[in-house]
């Protein structure tokens, strides 16, 4: 592979990832938006289209790993103006790897405090049942003792 070759695949392989990563943050928009409408079905949807497109980026990634091992003053752009492009591609690729990382943190954040209040409100459900059902118990128990005979009452007859 020549030398001016590997930088354009390189520039290809950045656009790329560039716009996968524009398509994952816009699912993690989308991710916030349905998480507060409780709509359980949209999010699975919007996780599972999430899921591959970093199933994609992973891939994305064996194909940069051969750029990773040179240094960027070794190789040889055909002009200043595409090393510039690229670099600004990647400088935004950075950019938004770390405002995924804040919206995926602020996403898993929110589920966790979703799944506790849930666990919360399950919790006073169970504690309500219980008392309730001691309250059953308890009433049926002094029902079952006053038609057994152990009740006393008044007799009418003689």
């Amino acid at each position: 592979m020549s030398e001016s070759f590997g930088t354009k695949k390189l520039q290809e392989l950045g656009s790329l990832k560039l716009h996968l990563l524009r398509s994952a943050r816009e699912l993690s928009i989308q991710q916030f938006e349905v998480m507060q409408s409780d709509d359980v079905a949209t999010l699975l949807t919007v996780l599972s289209r999430k899921s591959e497109i970093l199933d994609t980026l992973r891939t994305l990634q064996k194909d940069l790993d051969p750029y990773r091992e040179q240094q960027p003053e070794d190789r040889h752009w055909d002009s200043e103006e595409e090393r510039l492009a690229c670099r600004k591609t990647f400088d935004e690729i950075d950019r938004l790897l770390e405002e995924l990382t804040q919206m995926d943190n602020q996403a898993l954040d929110q589920m966790t405090q979703q799944r506790d209040a849930m666990a919360s409100q399950l919790a006073q459900f169970a504690t309500a049942e219980a008392v309730q059902n001691a309250y059953a118990s308890s009433f049926l128990g002094s029902e079952d003792d006053s038609q057994s005979g152990d009740y006393v009452g008044l007799s009418l007859e003689g």
